[in-house]
């Protein structure tokens, strides 16, 4: 979201004249330790965490259907069964 003379917009403005006055609006969101890219259900992942991706998903208006922690496919949990077929 963004902030344009005290509007808040949800889409970056197509104005110019509004792009130069816009300021995000940042959310901040408390950290967590450890390495996730080890664990191999959702439910192991730190209650933090959990809230980041339950925050990313009301703000887009959508489920998450993956979780990735790293680069390879050992490193990415499905949360959808519809994507099962990527293991």
């Amino acid at each position: 979201a963004y902030d344009v003379d005290g509007k808040r917009l949800t889409d970056f403005p197509a104005s110019r004249t509004q792009q130069a006055k816009a300021k995000p609006i940042y959310k901040n969101f408390k950290g967590f330790k450890g390495d996730l890219r080890k664990l191999k259900s959702y439910s192991q992942f730190p209650a933090e965490a959990r809230r980041f991706v339950a925050a990313l998903e009301e703000s887009i208006g959508a489920k998450c259907a993956l979780v990735s922690m790293g680069k390879s496919r050992d490193e990415t949990l499905i949360l959808d069964k519809k994507f099962s077929w990527l293991k």
